[in-house]
């Protein structure tokens, strides 16, 4: 499946460990149900790491980003360059499981490379980038 994403709906929250992170708002828990910043309740994804699917995190990987394994729901990010340490058995988390990769940048990471150069505070953007939409264009 191949995504069309047009910057400019959703906020980008970015952490400059080597990737950019997608996030959609500040989210809510009610009743330890989650939803998003517009009312919509969270699902959360069953964790599939690296060593079931053999998707690396390698440049321009797409990936779930996770508390524990089973947690994911609409957070994704972009690995900029080569990250073995989000794989399993790598030590970005305790756990060892790494991360969910599950998609490649087919075209446009010199896009996501601006993007993570933008001037930041911490480890988050000062100001946000928007993304105005998502298209799958298979």
């Amino acid at each position: 499946i191949q995504l069309q994403i047009a910057l400019g709906l959703i906020g980008l929250g970015f952490i400059t460990l080597g990737l950019v992170q997608v996030k959609r708002g500040q989210g809510r828990k009610i009743n330890e149900e989650r939803f998003d910043i517009i009312g919509t309740k969270l699902h959360e994804i069953e964790h599939e790491n690296t060593k079931s699917t053999g998707i690396k995190h390698t440049n321009g990987v797409l990936s779930m980003a996770r508390n524990e394994p089973g947690t994911a729901s609409t957070e994704f990010f972009i690995c900029i360059g080569d990250q073995p340490s989000l794989d399993f058995g790598g030590d970005r988390n305790p756990d060892k499981q790494g991360f969910a990769a599950f998609g490649q940048v087919a075209k446009g990471m010199e896009v996501v490379s601006a993007i993570q150069g933008l001037p930041e505070n911490g480890q988050v953007l000062q100001n946000r980038v928007l993304i105005r939409g998502m298209t799958v264009i298979q």
